[in-house]
């Protein structure tokens, strides 16, 4: 009964986003700002002030027309988390939102989420799956619809029963999620989980 759901879940999650394929964002990636620089060693040290600071900083190496090194702290192919992350960031701490058409070539300094901290994470999931062929598909069919977050979690265990689950935005705030989840995806059997 359970593959049962999650294929015809699956199968809806599809159609949903076909349905929606005529405003697929173009591939654009976006990244918050928090400074730039001539020189890597002096971006470096920009970064280290933010990440004790409790963010989560990337280097952004120039690419074509720049000569600058730029520190990120926030990424998203999609603008707008981009701009609603802006507006949570200090006054003090001038910003702004640099778009490409392709991925820059960055490195990250330490954690391994984009998210401030080592907190437990709320997530938006979009499906539940019994197969891990299955999740792994529709997070490459995510992928492909420009959710370049999309990861497949799991597997987890409960009734026993095996299970993966399939997310493209977390954060911290559960507010957040529900806002998110609101605001996009109403309607269209999302959940929110704590992990």
């Amino acid at each position: 009964m359970r593959n049962l759901i999650s294929k015809s879940h699956y199968l809806f999650s599809i159609l949903f986003f076909l349905s929606v394929s005529a405003v697929t964002f173009a591939q654009s990636y976006h990244y918050l700002i928090a400074g730039s620089f001539k020189t890597e060693s002096k971006a470096q040290e920009h970064a280290q002030k933010l990440q004790r600071a409790g963010y989560n900083p990337s280097i952004i190496f120039p690419y074509a027309g720049s000569a600058n090194f730029r520190v990120s702290i926030f990424e998203e192919s999609v603008k707008w988390p981009v701009a609603d992350y802006q507006k949570k960031v200090p006054a003090k701490m001038p910003t702004w939102i640099l778009s490409l058409n392709q991925p820059a070539e960055s490195y990250n300094l330490g954690a391994a989420r984009r998210t401030r901290g080592n907190e437990e994470q709320f997530y938006l999931v979009y499906g539940t799956y019994a197969s891990s062929l299955i999740a792994d598909d529709y997070v490459s069919y995510l992928k492909s619809k420009n959710f370049r977050k999309a990861v497949k979690l799991g597997p987890y265990r409960e009734d026993g029963r095996v299970f993966y689950l399939v997310t493209s935005y977390s954060s911290p705030s559960r507010y957040e999620v529900e806002r998110v989840q609101s605001k996009y995806f109403k309607g269209y059997g999302t959940y929110i989980i704590l992990r």
